[in-house]
């Protein structure tokens, strides 16, 4: 069984950690502990720099007693989470950890020298799991710069072996087959934008209602009810937010439906406009982020438009990549999930004694806190 000292400097007892003050812009060291305001999710954070933090937050100083490369694991585990909840004041995102109740917890103290080779089991065993992480995440990135590539090379014709090709006119667009043309959106699509605010949402309303993100909320009434092409016009959705949508709908005031088509489907409009409209606002817009979308621009905004035929054959291609990618995210972030559990297990059963690590010995190649 893991001995259990008091964690904080209370009324003279024996120090653990001291509190470094609660002055402005508080001084934080290399080492030390900060409660901050998401402690109660994430557990303490430990410092590899030296700064200065908000007032808002707490600075813990560990003593010379403690070992702190072992400490940085107990205070993220999960035992010590779900105690730190315990303390906390407030609701929702309004939760803080009072020092006063932090300073009551105990915490798992081993002798010097187990406190060492847990840390060193640890991190070893962390960066073998974070690397795994690092190496799914590279995956996926990989896979998405593809998944784009191809898209693009789709929807401009460049994956087909068109016999003659004629110049788009466009910087962001090569030739394309001399069987398309390129359009401004303004003689393909009838261009508008809704009427209602964020607040008018009811949940579990009858009919979906578009805002500026890919979230979309619930209304009980309708203002569309037909095939439309939707997309943000300002905020942090701009170039980011599509919806293809056959159903009767709300919007809100601030994004834009393409309906009424001609010369292109709703659904390869859709692809098309994901893939190059924010690659053509920033060539329009001389500033390098854009916050917003005037209609002289969707107005200009040039399309690619193959024959009828070609649509639709690039859209049942596009959307079986699309089902394809999905799947292959949702396998890479299954994975990245099953390993940060294992992460996190891992952790909570070392600083608990449930891992005996007496017996462990790091590879020949491995430097850690056990032995530098």
């Amino acid at each position: 069984m893991i001995p259990q000292a008091d964690f904080i400097e209370r009324e003279g007892q024996k120090v653990v950690l001291a509190l470094a003050g609660t002055d402005n812009f508080k001084r934080v060291r290399v080492n030390d502990f900060v409660i901050s305001l998401r402690s109660f999710q994430g557990g303490i954070e430990h410092s590899a720099f030296d700064g200065a933090i908000t007032p808002a937050y707490t600075v813990l100083r560990p003593s010379q007693d403690v070992q702190v490369d072992y400490f940085r694991y107990v205070l993220k585990s999960a035992g010590f989470i779900s105690a730190l909840n315990a303390t906390t004041e407030g609701i929702r995102d309004g939760k803080a950890v009072p020092y006063e109740s932090f300073g009551e917890l105990k915490l798992p103290v081993p002798p010097p020298d187990e406190q060492r080779r847990i840390a060193a089991f640890l991190d070893y065993e962390i960066t073998r799991i974070d690397e795994l992480v690092q190496e799914q995440e590279r995956l996926l990135e990989l896979a998405h710069e593809k998944h784009i590539a191809f898209i693009q090379a789709t929807l401009s014709g460049q994956a087909l072996a068109a016999s003659t090709r004629h110049e788009a006119r466009a910087p962001w667009l090569d030739a394309v087959p001399s069987s398309w043309d390129i359009v401004p959106l303004r003689f393909l699509a009838r261009i508008s934008t809704g009427s209602r605010d964020t607040q008018d949402r009811v949940e579990d309303g009858q009919y979906p209602f578009f805002v500026r993100s890919m979230t979309v909320e619930r209304i009980d009434t309708y203002s569309y009810d037909t095939e439309a092409v939707l997309t943000s016009g300002d905020g942090a959705g701009v170039g980011e937010v599509f919806h293809h949508v056959t159903e009767a709908f709300e919007l809100h005031q601030r994004m834009y439906a393409l309906t009424d088509f001609k010369r292109v489907t709703g659904r390869y409009l859709f692809f098309f406009l994901r893939a190059y409209f924010k690659l053509q606002m920033t060539q329009w817009n001389a500033k390098s982020t854009v916050d917003s979308v005037r209609l002289p621009f969707l107005q200009a905004l040039l399309v690619a438009a193959p024959p009828a035929a070609m649509q639709q054959a690039i859209s049942t291609l596009l959307d079986n990549r699309e089902r394809e990618h999905v799947a292959l995210t949702e396998e890479v972030r299954r994975i990245t999930d099953l390993l940060r559990e294992r992460r996190s297990a891992l952790i909570t059963a070392a600083v608990t004694g449930q891992i005996d690590v007496n017996t462990w010995t790091p590879p020949d190649d491995w430097l850690s806190t056990e032995t530098t």
